[in-house]
């Protein structure tokens, strides 16, 4: 099935079709469809124009089975309640979800999020279940917002649950400044999680930070005296205010060895972290 410019299927009747291609290259198209039907193609196809949409025609869920929507630049859920989930993983890479209610990975499969954005949409979660074990992908354009990463489980003493992995550029830690507050996580306690470098990761060890936003974590650096003390470098940080966390990306730009609040990014925040899974047990992957 194939769809140019803005066109409305949603009054169509469409079975064992598996696939709809987009035929404007230009300005994309803006398909509108029904929760079923946008969770019956398993292919959008041809995708190139600047702006394919997906456009809900009402509430509902669309199941995402082994769909693949790379090349979809926005799912809009405008309408009203509207869910997007998947049972097998979900590949969101590059797509800006508008007014999505919820966000639901009830699988053993992973959430691509790199280069997604959210924009007045509710929270990501995974299954929750702490015997499997899902990946959340971001990366340096992954913009949240105001989403939360619900039922991700850190890294138990003995068994690797759910893994943050960041797909992104950091850089090794070379003075941490008073020590009280930080440390560096112990990267290597889990052979499966391939890190360049065990100094690029700090964790707030203070349990409950004033506010888990870049004023917050900017609040305890002044407070501890932490600095770089290396010009241009870049680093991850894990902060909690109870039985929430963030992780936050520090990045010298200034290179004056000093981060400042504007350098600072919130690159993921995630509700109901287990209290007693913390220091050195968040699973990173991948960080170079």
């Amino acid at each position: 099935l194939g769809a140019a410019g803005a066109v409305d299927l949603s009054t169509n009747a469409i079975t064992n079709v598996p696939t709809l291609n987009f035929f404007n290259a230009t300005t994309g198209s803006q398909v509108t469809l029904t929760a079923a039907q946008m969770g019956a193609f398993t292919t959008y196809g041809n995708l190139g124009g600047s702006n394919d949409q997906l456009i809900f025609s009402a509430a509902g869920t669309a199941t995402m089975t082994d769909t693949t929507l790379n090349g979809i630049e926005v799912i809009d859920g405008s309408v009203g309640a509207v869910t997007v989930q998947s049972t097998t993983g979900l590949d969101l890479t590059g797509v800006t979800l508008t007014s999505v209610e919820n966000i639901n990975v009830d699988t053993t499969g992973n959430i691509n999020l790199s280069g997604t954005t959210f924009i007045n949409s509710g929270d990501v979660t995974l299954k929750n279940d702490t015997t499997l074990s899902q990946t959340v992908i971001v990366n340096d354009t992954t913009s949240l917002g105001t989403t939360r990463i619900v039922n991700f489980d850190i890294l138990s003493k003995d068994n690797t649950t759910d893994i943050f992995d960041y797909d992104g550029t950091i850089t090794e830690i070379a003075t941490l400044g008073t020590q009280d507050a930080f440390e560096t996580l112990d990267l290597s306690k889990n052979t499966a999680i391939m890190v360049a470098t065990e100094t690029a990761v700090l964790e707030m060890k203070k349990a409950d930070l004033g506010s888990l936003t870049p004023a917050g974590v900017i609040a305890e650096f002044s407070a501890n005296g932490l600095e770089t003390d290396a010009a241009g470098e870049s680093f991850l940080i894990v902060a909690y205010k109870g039985v929430d966390a963030a992780i936050f990306k520090a990045d010298d730009t200034n290179s004056n060895g000093v981060i400042a609040e504007g350098e600072i990014t919130k690159i993921a925040e995630f509700s109901n972290v287990d209290p007693e899974s913390k220091l050195d047990k968040f699973a990173f992957e991948d960080i170079v």
